[in-house]
């Protein structure tokens, strides 16, 4: 069983095409691909966690939580600012498509690498300085700023100074990001800016 992360899919969101510049010709194509994107890679019994703006209408969260199921992929949904308009539809009805499935505003877990070596990481649709165990090296993945919008170059400066990562699809090619693909991105990252010593 594996972990795979990605965020901001923005199904049948027409400005996200535009915001984005994302290279479909209409929400329908993006969508359809993106969703084909991401359970192409996902196996049964993985994690799926979407660090929020899952849809833009209902339906398109229906297709993708019937997708999950339907590939027994526990979705763990974070909620983020497009959501919000849906969370106490599917709060408890998430669970109906799969018990396993969840809904949440952040969630904390660890991520484990190929020897067995635990690494805390906070899962927030917002970027954030300081998070728990930020101090101890501990990773942030987060997602709401996408590839060109006002601020893109600040958040990227933020991204190098410290174990973060915007896990949102534009930065990953529309597909999920797996939990040793991050672990050795992170190998490559400065420190955490308030890391003390143990």
């Amino acid at each position: 069983m594996s972990k795979w992360f990605t965020s901001d899919w923005h199904l049948g969101h027409n400005a996200a095409i535009e915001y984005g510049q994302r290279p479909f010709k209409d929400t329908e194509e993006m969508s359809n691909q993106i969703i084909k994107n991401m359970f192409s890679y996902t196996r049964r019994g993985d994690d799926l966690y979407f660090l929020g703006d899952l849809a833009w209408g209902k339906e398109w969260i229906e297709i993708v939580l019937e997708e999950a199921t339907k590939r027994k992929i526990r979705f763990r949904w974070i909620l983020g600012n497009h959501d919000m308009r849906y969370a106490s539809l599917y709060k408890n009805r998430i669970k109906v498509f799969n018990k396993h499935n969840s809904m949440h505003e952040m969630i904390e877990i660890k991520l484990t690498d190929k020897e067995g070596k635990h690494y805390p990481t906070t899962l927030c649709h917002y970027p954030m300085f300081t998070y728990n165990k930020s101090h101890y090296n501990a990773f942030l993945l987060f997602g709401h700023h996408h590839a060109t919008t006002h601020g893109a170059g600040v958040i990227s400066q933020f991204e190098k100074q410290g174990k973060r990562l915007n896990v949102n699809c534009e930065f990953h090619d529309y597909r999920p990001v797996s939990e040793i693909e991050i672990i050795e991105a992170m190998r490559h990252k400065p420190n955490n800016w308030d890391l003390i010593d143990k």
